[in-house]
């Protein structure tokens, strides 16, 4: 029989696409089953964002500890897109707290951060919840985020063809938090302006309740910053994989020119938030 790599990609590819369905059957009945009998709790801590900011690779550090049990998947989008379910379709993701341990559990959802009606949602249920924010320079953070959306499908313009198409609607003064989930997604200048999200969560959180990271810290130094977390949960420091997760590739560079133009854009705001929270993190 002849050899074909074609036919073994064909047959590889087949392979994945399978155990992904099958992965995702299992956890959908883990979930529904769950809920039947009323199990699952709910989390101790959440990772709201921002994304294409470290929240995946954090998720899975805090997942290293001996005391964390990550529930069923990282993003549950509970109080985003699904905040028409039930509860205990929510706590059916998270496992039950019956251990002499004292294990805790906590889920990342990166839209948190950006959706305005968030920080109310989640204060309603989890009043006592702590929540950790990872920061990165916005310029590089929504080009990575536009590249992850062109590769997704969700994205059909050029980079500068979409910052000139969010420019010429904020000319246009309309609110943003009005904007359908299509358009509100692919919101790149907004999302990175992070203290007036951080603002909303304030004003319903006290700032003991948030812990606010670096993601160029976390990227050089994780264990550093991770201790920061275990700190902030109460924790027992311990050595973590820092292995990178969820690692973005570009096939292009963003044009320098676009680039000066949205660190012009950005400084202002930048700065705000430095004077704000009392950290520069060395944006500009």
């Amino acid at each position: 029989m002849k050899y074909s790599l074609k036919k073994e990609r064909s047959v590889r590819k087949r392979f994945w696409i399978i155990k992904g369905i099958l992965k995702k059957t299992g956890i959908e009945f883990l979930i529904k089953s769950k809920q039947f009998f009323n199990k699952g709790d709910y989390p101790n801590y959440i990772i709201g964002g921002a994304s294409r900011s470290g929240t995946t690779s954090l998720f899975y550090y805090l997942g290293q500890h001996s005391r964390i049990k990550n529930p069923s998947k990282k993003e549950i989008y509970y109080f985003e897109r699904n905040y028409n379910k039930r509860k205990k379709w929510y706590r059916a993701h998270f496992p039950e707290k019956k251990s002499k341990k004292k294990m805790i559990t906590g889920e990342a959802t990166p839209e948190y951060l950006f959706f305005h009606k968030c920080p109310k949602r989640i204060h309603e249920l989890l009043p006592k919840i702590k929540i950790i924010f990872i920061l990165r320079n916005p310029v590089n953070r929504i080009y990575s985020l536009y590249n992850m959306y062109k590769n997704s499908k969700h994205e059909n313009v050029p980079f500068d063809k979409a910052i000139e198409r969010e420019m010429k609607r904020e000319k246009e003064n309309t609110d943003y938090r009005n904007y359908p989930r299509s358009i509100f997604r692919r919101c790149y200048l907004i999302r990175g302006r992070y203290l007036e999200h951080i603002k909303r969560y304030l004003r319903h959180f006290n700032k003991n309740q948030i812990l606010i990271l670096s993601f160029e810290k976390l990227r050089e130094n994780p264990q550093q910053e991770v201790n920061k977390v275990f700190d902030f949960l109460g924790l027992e420091r311990e050595k973590i994989n820092s292995k990178i997760k969820n690692k973005g590739k570009y096939k292009t560079k963003m044009n320098p020119r676009t680039r000066k133009e949205l660190e012009k854009y950005f400084k202002p705001y930048n700065d705000a938030l430095y004077e704000y929270l009392g950290t520069d993190f060395g944006w500009q």
